[in-house]
């Protein structure tokens, strides 16, 4: 039975953290001033990669909506990996007083190489976008050796409810419910799902590792 992340956010510190992100980047860039000492450059610099890092960092960690969890797949990862890479090459083309020379010897090269880190972070976006997969944390699935499997975060209310369905044991697993297939279990089942908004899944590719919690019937 896979695990549920321990670690999430939720829709509103995501929206806050946003918030608190434009303000940190509006300040760092403000923060900016040609002819800066190199200490206080290997400061500026030193400060966005950290605030990269953690924006990284941030990004990854599953959001809570609802009665399910949104997390970026291995792929999604590596793709916000680059996009946050693209964003630091990006700035290190076009912010330094030292790359000054450089375009105006070479505009068409450093144009070239903006756009193309441009392109690239457009790109990545869109990638990153498609790869956020929605979990359900409570869900119910058919069992392949017969009766239903119920799942869910630890919750007082949904155990004190699924606890009056006939027939229903817990397994090994926390928040684990084994519910036999006969026709009274079922019917209070169906009402139990209906009741507290549980989701059916389908069984496909997923039979063999929801059957073996039926095995671990205390």
């Amino acid at each position: 039975m896979g695990e549920m992340p321990q670690l999430t956010r939720t829709t509103g510190q995501s929206y806050a953290w946003m918030l608190a992100a434009m303000c940190v980047v509006g300040l760092l860039f403000n923060r900016w001033q040609d002819g800066m000492s190199h200490r206080r450059l290997v400061l500026w610099w030193a400060s966005l990669i950290i605030f990269l890092l953690l924006d990284f960092l941030f990004l990854v960690v599953p959001i809570r909506y609802g009665s399910s969890i949104r997390q970026l797949t291995q792929r999604g990862k590596l793709w916000a990996a680059l996009v946050w890479w693209t964003v630091l090459a990006f700035v290190a083309v076009v912010v330094p007083t030292g790359m000054q020379r450089v375009r105006r010897d070479h505009p068409l090269v450093i144009g070239t190489v903006g756009l193309s880190f441009v392109v690239a972070l457009v790109y990545g976006i869109l990638r990153l976008s498609k790869e956020w997969r929605s979990i359900p944390t409570r869900f119910i699935v058919a069992a392949e050796s017969g009766g239903f499997i119920v799942q869910f975060p630890p919750n007082e209310e949904i155990t004190s409810a699924i606890q009056k369905i006939p027939g229903v044991l817990p397994t090994s697993d926390a928040g684990v419910w084994a519910v036999p297939a006969d026709v009274a279990s079922t019917s209070a089942l169906m009402q139990f799902a209906k009741t507290l908004d549980f989701d059916f899944l389908p069984t496909r590719g997923k039979a063999a590792a929801f059957d073996a919690a039926v095995n671990k019937v205390d």
